[in-house]
């Protein structure tokens, strides 16, 4: 059975302007028919019983690579790809291996992919220790899911340790359908290859089978200790990336009791990284649990990763915060990150609440941490400042200096787009 690409009869360039239309159905139809080279399904479009695809000998291949327009020459490249056998894996096997002619890197890595559906351990061993750089990573994890889907014992035998290696090893194993993955995650323990596992393993289980699936799992998991922690760690993370909501149900059950309550702060830490700063520290000042030293890290954690992502948004939520919770232990932290925010391009302001932070080292630490990111780029004014200052003559002389390293008054960020004006 032949397979071959449906191809309009219009037969506009790709990358014309006039139809910018078809460039958008062309490269759906890649990134589909590229999946394809790795699941083993017939791209979408394709047809069985025709026979004009060409046939994957070195002429034919050569031909096509030579093709000048990008989009051209992949899409005839996966048409001959996905119809290639068993018999069409020395030439493949020889083109991939050739250092010497060259190749764009996205037809080289399609070619890793087709070789691979073929001759998985052989594409493995190969992109393990000779893959060129541009495409080392991702020739790597196309030929381990391949292998893993076709032979996940086998593949299991790879060092997961290594870059690459064990997210791909969990989904070919998930493609194959064959029983055993769960068991074999957890066989290798919680330190850090069993942990990668585990991270692999909970990512893709909660893409195929959504974040119930995964908690489910975590709260069946028995044994050490560290292993079940290390499981709830990862669930906890691993949910908070794509479910908050789920994250947050997650860790309200399983965060509290002995060794516990670090996975709040793990979880409050992936929320804010990925722009859900509010939603964690809202729901952590709701908590439960009453103040405690982990409490107040991931508060931290979150608010940290809140001004990473909306500055202006945290630090106005902080201002109308703090009437209510001024005098709240955990909102100490909130104070130094505001501070410390602040000191770079607005001294006063960040001078009006380091006020407010309540132990006299870490006020000091604040002042004079102040003081040098204002003469960083106000040396006059920060020197005003400073002589009338309440820091000591000593803690002045500190403020002048900076040490080995110190990082420099950073650069607005500018947007991504123009506002027009």
């Amino acid at each position: 059975m032949t397979l071959r690409i449906f191809r309009p009869r219009d037969e506009t360039p790709v990358n014309s302007p006039k139809d910018p239309s078809k460039r958008g159905t062309r490269v759906i139809m890649l990134l589909l028919s590229s999946f394809a080279l790795i699941t083993g399904s017939a791209p979408l479009g394709c047809t069985s019983g025709d026979n004009s695809a060409p046939s994957l000998d070195t002429t034919s291949l050569e031909t096509v690579l030579a093709i000048r327009d990008d989009f051209q020459r992949s899409d005839r490249l996966i048409e001959i790809l996905s119809s290639a056998t068993e018999s069409d894996e020395a030439t493949l096997s020889s083109r991939v291996r050739d250092r010497y002619r060259p190749i764009d890197s996205v037809d080289h890595l399609l070619l890793v992919k087709a070789w691979a559906g073929l001759a998985p351990a052989a594409a493995t061993k190969w992109a393990r220790a000779a893959a060129p750089d541009n495409i080392n990573g991702a020739a790597v994890e196309a030929a381990v899911r391949a292998w893993a889907k076709r032979d996940p014992e086998a593949a299991a035998e790879l060092p997961v340790g290594e870059p690459n290696v064990a997210r791909p090893l969990v989904a070919g194993w998930f493609d194959s359908e064959k029983p055993g993955l769960a068991d074999f995650v957890l066989s290798r323990g919680a330190l850090e290859e069993g942990q990668t596992l585990i991270a692999a393993y909970l990512r893709e289980l909660i893409a195929r089978e959504g974040p119930s699936a995964a908690t489910d799992w975590a709260a069946s998991v028995q044994g050490e200790d560290g292993l079940v922690l290390a499981v709830l760690r990862h669930t906890g993370k691993e949910l908070a990336t794509l479910h908050p909501d789920a994250a947050i149900a997650f860790c309200d059950r399983h965060c509290d009791g002995p060794s516990r309550t670090v996975i709040r702060i793990l979880v409050a830490r992936r929320l804010g990284q990925t722009g859900e700063g509010r939603k964690a520290v809202e729901w952590l000042i709701q908590s439960e649990t009453g103040y405690s030293k982990e409490k107040g890290q991931a508060i931290r954690a979150a608010y940290l990763g809140w001004l990473s992502d909306e500055r202006n948004e945290a630090l106005a939520w902080a201002e109308t915060a703090l009437p209510e919770y001024g005098t709240e232990a955990w909102f100490q932290h909130v104070i130094g990150l505001f501070v410390s925010t602040t000191s770079w391009n607005e001294p006063e302001r960040a001078l009006l609440w380091a006020d407010r932070i309540k132990d006299p080292e870490r006020k000091q630490l604040a002042l004079i941490t102040i003081a040098r990111r204002w003469r960083d780029h106000d040396p006059v004014a920060a020197e005003a400042w400073l002589m009338a200052s309440p820091l000591s003559e000593e803690s002045r002389s500190v403020a002048r200096k900076y040490p080995k390293n110190y990082p420099r008054r950073p650069q607005p960020r500018l947007p991504l787009l123009d506002d027009g004006q």
